[in-house]
């Protein structure tokens, strides 16, 4: 009896929504079996939710800076996507990043619900979302 109850601890345990920090980890075991799209990433963009906290953005912010293939230098200061100088707006350029990376499946934008992807390109200035990783 003991046995079963580890074996479902261990199956509920697997399928619950992780904390962001270990997004990569479900990256890695689920990329072959979770590609809806195939990963086009035509004409979607993974953005952050109007209502999320800034506390919960600035660890999106975190977590996608030190995922191996995000480049964050785009909001850096002096660059394109640094203005407007905002967690929301900073967030939602590297989610944005980090979704193009997991090729745009759409677990790549949830962030435990914060994220969204949205069909509507969101550049702003001269800040341009990329559409898709290179």
């Amino acid at each position: 009896m003991a046995n079963l109850a580890l074996i479902s601890t261990v199956l509920v345990s697997s399928f619950l929504l992780p904390s962001c920090a270990s997004l990569e980890s479900i990256a890695s075991s689920k990329s072959d079996v979770m590609q809806p799209n195939d990963g086009d990433c035509t004409g979607k963009w993974c953005v952050a939710r109007d209502k999320a906290s800034e506390e919960i953005l600035q660890n999106n912010i975190d977590y996608c800076c030190s995922t191996p293939g995000v480049n964050c230098q785009p909001i850096w200061e002096g660059q394109p996507c640094h203005s407007p100088d905002t967690i929301a707006f900073h967030a939602s350029v590297v989610m944005n990043l980090y979704y193009n990376s997991r090729l745009c499946v759409d677990w790549g934008c949830d962030f435990e619900g914060t994220g969204i992807i949205t069909l509507q390109d969101p550049p702003v200035g001269s800040c341009n979302f990329p559409e898709a990783s290179a």
